[in-house]
């Protein structure tokens, strides 16, 4: 199966607006004052790290972490 250049140029454009994306959310990310909260919301919308995973490396409930997560975005 040959992939034609419409395919590429759009597979790019798709690329360049989630890397757009990533960049947006760093940004909202920046302005939060709570540090807990920069670092859990880095690491779940920028490192897809689930409430699970992110709970194991910082030593909390995923609840809690979900709770964080809800709680941080409201914010922004």
């Amino acid at each position: 199966m040959q992939i034609s250049e419409k395919q590429i140029e759009l597979v790019n454009r798709q690329i360049d607006a989630l890397v757009d994306l990533k960049e947006e959310i760093r940004m909202v990310i920046e302005q939060l004052a709570s540090d807990r909260e920069k670092i859990i919301l880095e690491m779940y919308y920028l490192e897809n790290k689930s409430y699970s995973q992110i709970g194991n490396e910082l030593g909390y409930h995923s609840e809690s972490v979900r709770h964080i997560v809800k709680a941080a975005v409201k914010k922004s």
